[in-house]
């Protein structure tokens, strides 16, 4: 049986589900989607959006990475994220 955990930002801007299976045959053991608001997305002035463009660029360029998205956990749903990942 597979597992799956959704936790996301209380704003409602974005979440995470992480699915784990159980089931698997080989290395594959599930994956990670992130899922942004476009509302929130739409929210930003176009110079905004540019200025997140070139630094993205500039770092793509330079070999560096990138962060282009983050979700910050509370408390609980990091304790709640630790033992769905640990099998709990």
């Amino acid at each position: 049986m597979d597992k799956k955990f959704i936790t996301g930002c209380d704003c409602g801007c974005s979440k995470i589900e992480v699915i784990k299976f159980d089931d698997s045959d080989d290395d594959f053991v599930g994956f990670i989607s992130y899922y942004g608001s476009t509302f929130y997305d739409k929210q930003a002035v176009i110079t905004d959006r540019i200025i997140e463009k070139i630094k993205m660029l500039w770092f793509v360029l330079r070999g560096k990475d990138f962060r282009l998205h983050e979700i910050y956990f509370n408390k609980q749903q990091w304790q709640d994220f630790k033992e769905f990942i640990a099998g709990s």
